[in-house]
């Protein structure tokens, strides 16, 4: 989340994303170019700035290590929690490319009238000073692709045959579990609050049954719908229950989506890009949503 945007190149702390009623209404990013004929001379030209905390640049985090880009493509890491400026480097997350204190200083490099939200993740072209996509869905399919000549391990998150049963369940998610999450926590009114929250757990019901004789959302073989999903259940608990009060049951409870969820954790490109501090810093630094930023100790993520 970015509370304040950018207003015709000028920094605003007014955030608007709910209507009368109190219910959440997610801006739509601004950015939505691909990348056409990389070659080797490309490499280190494309930056990936990006939260370990955020669910969206964590999908995008996930598929850049599952591919093994670190060798073409150069990954920055913004502080965990995000500011009155919204998001910012520090001398422990710098940024390596420009010395840049906010990142939108990146989005007035790309736009210097750009007005909208400043979010993560982005992908940066540096030889053109652009910023080509900062949408998370489309940015884990461009790597997938168009950068799959220059990745370490030969892995298809978006295989053509599966191709458009993956976008669908991505859709599907997207609305029922991942942005539906912020839909309870980002409720402004009770009614809103309960009806979010009640759809919610209905979902995570069904995801449950589905998942009861399968180890993947489609066929056998992991994909970008499951690396789009899990995002959201590994904030469940440890974020989501509390701060957003997405609290009729923990993930836990939830035996098949806990199982589906470890499974995927036993992959090493996975965990690696697992930071419980990072998400724990970002969710409970909300100051409309918890405004002491004390960060819990639990709950323990020993399993």
């Amino acid at each position: 989340m970015s509370f304040g945007m950018l207003v015709d190149g000028e920094w605003s702390y007014h955030w608007a994303e709910h209507d009368s009623y109190g219910n959440f209404l997610r801006m739509n990013t601004k950015f939505s170019n691909t990348i056409n004929d990389i070659t080797e001379n490309d490499r280190g030209r494309y930056y990936l700035y990006a939260s370990y905390g955020c669910p969206w640049a964590h999908r995008m985090i996930m598929v850049y290590e599952l591919l093994g880009l670190d060798r073409f493509v150069k990954l920055i890491i913004v502080e965990p929690h995000i500011s009155d400026d919204g998001w910012y480097f520090t001398s422990e997350h710098p940024d390596t490319n420009y010395h840049m204190r906010y990142l939108r200083e990146l989005y007035l490099r790309s736009d210097s009238q750009y007005t909208g939200r400043v979010t993560i993740p982005v992908l940066w072209d540096s030889r053109d000073e652009v910023i080509v996509n900062n949408e998370s869905s489309d940015i884990i399919k461009i790597l997938n692709s168009q950068f799959h000549e220059f990745s370490t391990f030969d892995i298809d998150l978006f295989p053509m045959a599966d191709c458009a049963a993956i976008n669908d369940q991505i859709t599907y998610y997207y609305h029922s579990m991942n942005n539906a999450c912020y839909r309870v926590g980002f409720a402004k009114s009770q009614d809103v609050y309960e009806f979010e929250v009640r759809n919610l757990f209905i979902e995570l019901e069904k995801l449950d049954c589905k998942l009861s004789d399968r180890e993947y959302l489609i066929n056998d073989q992991l994909s970008g719908a499951d690396i789009s999903l899990l995002p959201t259940l590994l904030r469940f608990d440890i974020a989501y229950y509390g701060v957003f009060k997405c609290n009729l049951k923990m993930l836990k409870d939830f035996h098949n989506i806990e199982r589906y969820k470890n499974n995927l954790l036993e992959n090493p490109a996975i965990m690696k890009t697992f930071k419980v501090d990072h998400i724990k810093s970002l969710y409970y630094k909300i100051p409309v949503l918890n405004p002491s930023a004390i960060i819990p100790l639990g709950p323990s993520m020993a399993n």
